[in-house]
C-alpha cells in the first residue's frame, strides 16, 4: 500500500476536525464548559490521543467551536437579511430562520447565545 498524498492527509484532517467539533458541540450542550477532552473523544468515537493531536486542550477546542458557531450565525444572518424588499420583511425572515427548529436548535446558535456577551472587548475578534 502506498503512502497517503498530502491532499489525502488534508482531507482526513478536515474530516477529523469536523467530527471533533460536532462531538464537542454535543458535549457542550450536555455539560457546558465543564466538558472534558475524554468526553469529546468518546462522543466522536476517536481515541483520546487523537483529540489531543489536533487540540492542545479543551479551551483551544472550545475556541474553534465558538468561532465556527459565530461564522455559522453570521452566514445565516447575512442570508436571511439579504435580498430585496423592505427591511421589516427581511427582519421577519431573520426571525423565521432563527425560530425554526433546524437553526434555532443548532449548536452554533446555542453557543452564540450563551457566550457572546461574556468576552471582554480585548478578547473579541472581528467577524
Amino acid at each position: 500500500m502506498s503512502p497517503r498524498t498530502k491532499e489525502q492527509n488534508e482531507e482526513i484532517r478536515a474530516v477529523r476536525i469536523q467530527q471533533m467539533l460536532r462531538a464537542a458541540g454535543q458535549v457542550y450542550i450536555d455539560k457546558g464548559i465543564t466538558m472534558e477532552m475524554r468526553d469529546v473523544a468518546a462522543q466522536a468515537a476517536l481515541g483520546y490521543g487523537t483529540v489531543y493531536h489536533y487540540y492542545k486542550n479543551k479551551y483551544e477546542l472550545f475556541d474553534d467551536l465558538l468561532w465556527c458557531a459565530f461564522e455559522q450565525a453570521k452566514s445565516i444572518t447575512e442570508t436571511a437579511l439579504g435580498g430585496e424588499g423592505p427591511w421589516t420583511e427581511r427582519l421577519r425572515n431573520l426571525y423565521r430562520v432563527y425560530a425554526s427548529p433546524v437553526v434555532g436548535g443548532s449548536i452554533g446558535v446555542h453557543l452564540v447565545q450563551n457566550v457572546s456577551g461574556k468576552f471582554s472587548p480585548a478578547a473579541r475578534r472581528p467577524l
